[in-house]
């Protein structure tokens, strides 16, 4: 479920806006009139994606963003603006937006982008904070604006573009200079694998004015780039040219796969592991529970994975040590500890009798240390059964 935080002054599009994205059933919308209102918020920091207007009273969409990267950091961030004036538009990415995405035409097609960008923006977050959970194993950095920009009027002549456009494909100067869009394409379409096939979706952009495409294209040197085009639509859907970006992912690629190896291996060592291996969520939950851990808890993984570690504790613990108030001690410390990371269970090794499902007892011996996230602390443990050894 994404939570987001929708902030727009027409009050009929934020209930239009939040009836179609809950209708997905995977995001639950929040709205505010002002941006200086949703900054008030006492949860603004926790939301998963903030969707904006541009122009509203007291504090506009871009100021917003500005406010927004300064103090929240990289919170996905999605301009949804009626405005179609390509200086909004790249002073949005510019500062940092995810995506920028226009008002008009059909609402449930309109939205069901919008809900694309807000899954594409968050999944792509969360992705990033598991690649650093993972140990830091591999490192990635989030790539927040679509940096080189090419834009055209309705007779397919450049309006504007970025140096960053430029130096992306080499382009020369001259080219640029006959504001002519087509050689310009085709100089980028002899870089691309496939030429032909891209240069019969730009015909077919054209061909269809309203119509966005996000799809991904091969350089001829491995590059991989992330090409966006949506048109620019003023009132009545007066078309006025369209906006194309060109980003450069070919990193991102490159960590995906990397992150799919360190997957591979992090569940590797974890299953093989002779030692049990637990990891907690920040919320308490349960999400790791290798084979050794069943062995010596005698809990499955499909028993454990999913509920409440107090919970877990609860089942192992001896019957002349369960009591309300040791249970409810300890769940104090487990939320303290998610919080803040710290605990009188931490830099230490800890000693204890299990029970098992069966009734039998084990003794154990168990290391408990935090895992810092951006929303507070992970917890992760070894035991070993040092049963034998007395």
């Amino acid at each position: 479920m994404y939570s987001v935080l929708y902030v727009d002054d027409d009050k009929h599009l934020l209930d239009v806006a939040r009836f179609f994205l809950e209708e997905t059933g995977e995001v639950s919308v929040d709205t505010a009139s002002l941006a200086t209102d949703a900054l008030a918020l006492p949860g603004f920091s926790s939301y998963d994606a903030i969707i904006a207007d541009y122009e509203m009273p007291r504090m506009d969409g871009i100021a917003f963003l500005k406010k927004v990267r300064a103090d929240y950091g990289n919170i996905p961030f999605i301009l949804f603006t009626g405005k179609g004036r390509e200086a909004i538009v790249i002073e949005a990415i510019n500062n940092g937006a995810d995506f920028y995405l226009q008002k008009g035409g059909e609402p449930e097609s309109q939205f069901a982008e919008l809900f694309h960008m807000i899954r594409k923006a968050v999944d792509k977050r969360r992705m990033e904070e598991e690649i650093a959970f993972k140990n830091a194993i591999l490192s990635t950095q989030q790539d927040t604006s679509m940096d080189a920009i090419l834009i055209v009027d309705a007779n397919k002549k450049i309006l504007n573009y970025t140096s960053n456009f430029i130096g992306l494909f080499g382009i020369p100067d001259e080219l640029v200079a006959s504001s002519l869009d087509e050689p310009v394409l085709r100089f980028v379409s002899d870089q691309i694998a496939d030429p032909d096939v891209f240069l019969a979706r730009v015909k077919d952009l054209y061909t269809h004015k309203n119509e966005k495409c996000i799809e991904d294209i091969l350089l001829k040197n491995g590059q991989i780039i992330e090409w966006v085009s949506f048109p620019m639509l003023g009132d009545k859907d007066r078309y006025y040219g369209r906006v194309w970006y060109f980003r450069d992912i070919t990193e991102r690629k490159r960590v995906e796969d990397a992150l799919r190896e360190s997957e591979e291996t992090f569940r590797t060592f974890v299953e093989k592991s002779s030692d049990g291996i637990l990891l907690v969520d920040e919320s308490g939950m349960v999400m790791e529970w290798n084979p050794a851990l069943e062995t010596i808890t005698g809990i499955t993984r499909e028993g454990a994975i999913g509920k409440p570690y107090i919970g877990i504790i609860d089942r192992m613990m001896v019957a002349e040590h369960r009591t309300a108030d040791i249970l409810d001690r300890m769940k104090r410390e487990l939320e303290t500890a998610s919080l803040t990371g710290s605990s009188v269970f931490f830099g230490r090794q800890i000693e204890a009798c299990i029970s098992r499902p069966d009734g039998t007892r084990r003794r154990v011996q168990q290391t408990v240390f935090p895992i810092r996230i951006c929303r507070g602390f992970r917890l992760g443990s070894i035991t070993r059964d040092i049963t034998d050894l007395r």
